[in-house]
């Protein structure tokens, strides 16, 4: 359970959750994880385009190689902890859940609950 100066942390997705403001919901545990009627939910791995043109001397271009590679890792990294914790608790495998991710998962926030991705939705008008 995530605390904060002895208050416990919950997350209320509203309107679009969508790459990155899916990680303020895997930084709680999923009972704690809630959204709003008209949430909408979309995952998807962090993608980057890697164009190198290498000049200079061959330190130059080691550094350089070293540092695009160094962003690629952290990149992995990244998904790697997103779907990590998106699959703690859940119905998904890491696996699956990496290969909806691939292409740009957009879950109904009945299947959200049905999953084990968010704890419950919230309807304001009730």
């Amino acid at each position: 359970m995530r605390q904060v100066a002895g208050y416990d942390i919950y997350v209320v997705g509203m309107g679009a959750v969508i790459s990155a403001a899916i990680y303020p919901f895997i930084a709680v545990p999923r009972e704690k994880r809630f959204a709003l009627r008209d949430t909408r939910f979309g995952i998807h791995l962090s993608q980057a385009q890697l164009n190198i043109a290498v000049f200079g001397n061959a330190q130059v271009r080691a550094d350089l190689l070293r540092e695009r590679l160094n962003e690629a890792e952290a990149s992995l990294r990244s998904n790697e902890l997103m779907i990590e914790q998106l699959a703690e608790g859940s119905l998904f495998s890491k696996q699956e859940l990496w290969e909806r991710a691939l292409h740009y998962y957009e879950p109904t926030l009945e299947e959200m609950v049905e999953k084990g991705l968010i704890g419950e939705i919230v309807d304001l008008n009730t």
